[in-house]
Parts: C-alpha cells; sequence; structure tokens
C-alpha cells in the first residue's frame, strides 16, 4: 500500500518522548521500568525517526550507532533498533516512510550500511522489500547440562564483561559496539532479562532456558559450559552461538541494507549481544 500524504517524516524531539513510550508499549508489551530505562538511558532524540498523523506520533524507529566489521575493514553503521507502529495506523504504508528516510540520513552522515535484526522470521521478508539482504547468521544448539558439564573445563580468571565482549568481536566479522552500548545492553539484561557471566576469553548470558556465549572456537567447549553450569541450574539450554561455533544447526541471524558502493564482505557474521 502506498503510504498517506497525511504523514509527515521528522527527526524526534524530546516532547515525542509520551508517544514513543505508548507505540512502544503496545507493540512489544515492556513495562513502564524497562522504558523509564531505555529512555533515561539510551534514547537520543537525533537518532529516533518518527511518523506524525497531524501531532500524534504514529511510527518510529532508533537508530544506534554502530561498527560493522567486515573481512577488508572496519566501517561505520546504524543499528535500527524497536521499529514500531501504534496498532490504528499499520498497514498503511507509515513504516515505509520511516525505511526511506533512515538511508537517506545515514547516507548523509557517512553510515555505509543498516544492520537489523528482525524480531521474528516473518520479517525478513518485509525488510527484504525494502532493501535489505540477509548477511548475518548464528548457530543455535540445543544442549542438556550433562552435555555441558563434559565440556566444561576450570576458569582460571573472570574477565571484565564489555572488555572481553569487545576484545572477541574484534576478531569475527559482524557488529561491534563501543563501551557505553556494552555497559547500557549488560544493564539492561541483568536489570530484566537474566545473568551474565564472562572469562578472560569467554561470555555467556541466560535468559529464561536461552543463553548467549561468545569466546575464541577453541575455548568455547571449556569456559562458556562452565560459565553456563555456574549461573543457572536449568536441566537444558537453547545456546545461541556464532556462525562458525562447532555446534549446533545454522539459522538467520539478521539484514544488511548497503548504502553505498564500498564493498561490504563477510563471512560468519554475527550480530553481538548488545540490543538484540
Amino acid at each position: 500500500m502506498m503510504p498517506s500524504a497525511r504523514f509527515k517524516v521528522r527527526t524526534a524531539v524530546q516532547n515525542d518522548v509520551p508517544y514513543l513510550r505508548l507505540n512502544w508499549s503496545v507493540s512489544f508489551g515492556d513495562t513502564d521500568e524497562y522504558l523509564d530505562f531505555f529512555f533515561s538511558r539510551r534514547f537520543a532524540a537525533d537518532n529516533t525517526l518518527v511518523a506524525l498523523a497531524g501531532e500524534k506520533v504514529v511510527s518510529q524507529l532508533f537508530l544506534l550507532p554502530a561498527t560493522l566489521r567486515t573481512q577488508e575493514d572496519e566501517i561505520p553503521a546504524d543499528y535500527l533498533f524497536a521499529a514500531a507502529t501504534h496498532p490504528d495506523y499499520r498497514g498503511q504504508g507509515v513504516m515505509s516512510l520511516l525505511l526511506d528516510e533512515a538511508r537517506t540520513i545515514c547516507r548523509q552522515r557517512g553510515k555505509d550500511a543498516i544492520v537489523l535484526l528482525p524480531g521474528n522470521e516473518t520479517l525478513y521478508g518485509y525488510y527484504e522489500k525494502h532493501g535489505y539482504e540477509t548477511a548475518f547468521s548464528r548457530r543455535r544448539w540445543k544442549a542438556t547440562r550433562e552435555e555441558l558439564s563434559r565440556l566444561a573445563a576450570p576458569i582460571e580468571k573472570n574477565g571484565d564483561a564489555i572488555s572481553v565482549l569487545q576484545t572477541i568481536l574484534s576478531r569475527r566479522n559482524g557488529l561491534c559496539w563501543d563501551g557505553d552500548a556494552l555497559d547500557y545492553a549488560l544493564a539492561e539484561h541483568g536489570a530484566f532479562r537474566g545473568k551474565y557471566a564472562s572469562s578472560d576469553h569467554a561470555f555467556v548470558s541466560v535468559s529464561d532456558d536461552e543463553a548467549f556465549c561468545l569466546s575464541d572456537v577453541e575455548d568455547f567447549g571449556g569456559e562458556c559450559a562452565a560459565l553456563l553450569l555456574g549461573l543457572t541450574d536449568l536441566p537444558s539450554f537453547s545456546l545461541i552461538l556464532p556462525a562458525d561455533m562447532p555446534f549446533g544447526t545454522p539459522e538467520d541471524g539478521g539484514m544488511l541494507c548497503r548504502l553505498s558502493d564500498k564493498p561490504i564482505h563477510l563471512r560468519d557474521a554475527f550480530i553481538s549481544f548488545a540490543m538484540e
């Protein structure tokens, strides 16, 4: 459907926040406590695009600065996060307007790519129609506690989670975050989702029965397994792993919109822990 001319698109201003919170809440079901956390610590008006019907914000998306590490280089990128339209305005093309504007603004700001992780499998087709391609992957491994116990090895030293994440991600193709972004993501995870732990060479987080694991490939069996077993007494886990791990079943793990002629060559690229 063609977008209606009655919608206006612009960057956000502080007075839009009540509308942004409402649209977020009805779209994702998050609590006021969670929204307070995001809007006080991560929200930046000039990195937020909104669509208005009259004076009312009815659709929105957030652009979070990041770096995309490729086979050849590290390039400036934005991570498109929490795109949402109020239910009364869905199906009218308003998100298409925002996605078009996001490409324009990101190009103007010198970004070479926009990255996103669709909220579910059905959205891959939607974003493909708007110029995105599946460019990231990961593995999912359903493991029992007994299987992890057989792999686990003693951890010699605990590590600073931010430093460990940045070191590990700098060695892989995929999305890398600065310290402030990782600090926020770790605090958000600890406050609302679950637990996390790190050694000198590995990082794991647990939410319900799902676990996210990062390490050097050769270290996974020992340190990640040991960290997971120490975090929870769950009998089994659904582990999310980088695509180059020798465990689990491959699955799509995110999309890329190219904004320039600069070559972007990715291999086993991974969208990391922050802001999934």
